[in-house]
């Protein structure tokens, strides 16, 4: 009965304590948004093969390696080919550049501002960052 009774204390004083923890209340940086331009549309993916490679720079990171693999398994599971990961674009095909944020910079991106989770997606002529 003891047990049982300091079991129920325990249960109650931990629920108390969730419930006054503060909540997650993430305060955006950057408004959420898309902003789509006029520019061509790429050919990804034809006749089950991958028209695209991933480019991820010897600098990336382990979230970025991780970001990479996870891109080509899933690109490659839905077009029936896995694309190849590459450091440097062929510049012979469309390029997913994963992590590159000397690029970024380049670019004019505000990496300073990201969110922890957030991400910016820009395309310039077959690069993709």
């Amino acid at each position: 009965m003891k047990l049982f009774l300091s079991l129920l204390l325990l249960s109650a004083v931990g629920m108390v304590s969730a419930a006054d923890a503060p909540r997650f209340d993430p305060k955006p940086i950057i408004e959420r948004k898309i902003d789509l331009g006029q520019e061509a549309s790429l050919v990804l993916a034809k006749d089950g093969q991958a028209l695209f490679e991933i480019v991820l720079p010897a600098s990336a990171t382990g979230v970025d390696r991780f970001a990479a693999e996870e891109l080509a398994e899933f690109t490659g599971k839905i077009i029936g080919s896995r694309p190849a990961i590459t450091d440097k674009a062929s510049g012979t095909v469309p390029a997913f550049i994963i992590g590159n944020r000397d690029l970024a910079r380049e670019w004019g991106l505000p990496l300073d501002q990201l969110d922890r989770d957030g991400f910016f997606i820009q395309t310039k002529g077959n690069l993709i960052l």
